[in-house]
């Protein structure tokens, strides 16, 4: 039996957040459930990104609403909920898909000038070809950039929370790092949603000799799903691919704008 002078934990520290945006874990007065959401599909939300912390990153600029507290250069984390995972996170991609965004000079406002989420259909071509997905003759890189896609889980180990969606969308630098991936994949000749990889970063230096953080793919540990996170996975590859697919499931674009210019000013 507990002593009169050991005090039972602080219910108000228990609901504090962390990082401004992360919620600490759930009370033990509060159970698990969805009452309240009977109405609310993946199609009424905004699916987050997995964000690469560049030195000029907007979630480090206290003055932007995207800033999150305590996130370092090179660290990985979610762009929806400002959670950070540190230099290195395990994920479950369930499939892959390409996608291309135009965006705005920094210097003239930033944003998206145009934007396919199909990787085929340019908008400012009435649905056609991209118009500006060349090489320019002196080697100049496309205006639009090229994105590698990977709507994933968070696997966080045996009997954590596993069913955080979030997107991986690589460019530039980066597609490398996807292009490896895609062949890890591909020699394991199983379903996408059956491995578990770990995504991490490095620093480099451009051309110009600026520093600038890149990914880098591994194999996880452990390499395969457990039986019950594979039929998680293979749940929500049907879900988020119809989704896509259909165009009744959203990705927040202006977290690519800000994560793009970031490692975009980085890299050139």
């Amino acid at each position: 039996m507990a002593k009169k002078n050991e005090e039972a934990p602080n219910n108000s520290e228990a609901l504090a957040l962390t990082n401004e945006q992360v919620l600490a874990a759930r009370p033990d007065y509060i159970k698990e459930g969805s009452r309240g959401q009977e109405e609310v599909s993946l199609r009424d939300m905004v699916l987050p990104r997995l964000g690469l912390c560049q030195t000029n990153s907007r979630a480090r600029n206290k003055n932007n609403e995207k800033y999150i507290k305590g996130l370092e250069e090179g660290q990985l984390f979610n762009t929806l909920t400002g959670e950070i995972y540190g230099e290195k996170v395990q994920i479950v991609p369930l499939f892959f898909y390409h996608s291309r965004i135009m965006f705005r000079d920094m210097n003239e406002g930033g944003g998206i000038i145009c934007q396919a989420p199909d990787g085929k259909k340019c908008q400012l071509n009435n649905g056609g070809p991209c118009l500006h997905s060349m090489w320019g003759p002196k080697g100049e890189p496309p205006e639009c950039n090229e994105f590698f896609n990977y709507p994933s889980l968070v696997y966080k180990g045996p009997g954590e929370q596993t069913n955080d969606l979030i997107i991986v969308s690589l460019k530039t630098t980066g597609l490398e790092a996807g292009r490896n991936l895609n062949s890890m994949i591909r020699m394991r000749n199983a379903d996408t949603f059956a491995g578990i990889y770990e995504l991490s970063s490095y620093a480099d230096k451009n051309p110009a000799g600026n520093d600038y953080y890149t990914w880098r793919v591994r194999n996880g540990n452990p390499p395969w799903t457990d039986p019950v996170l594979l039929a998680k996975a293979e749940k929500m590859y049907k879900i988020v691919f119809e989704g896509l697919k259909s165009g009744t499931i959203t990705v927040d674009a202006d977290d690519d704008s800000i994560d793009a210019f970031a490692a975009h000013d980085s890299e050139v």
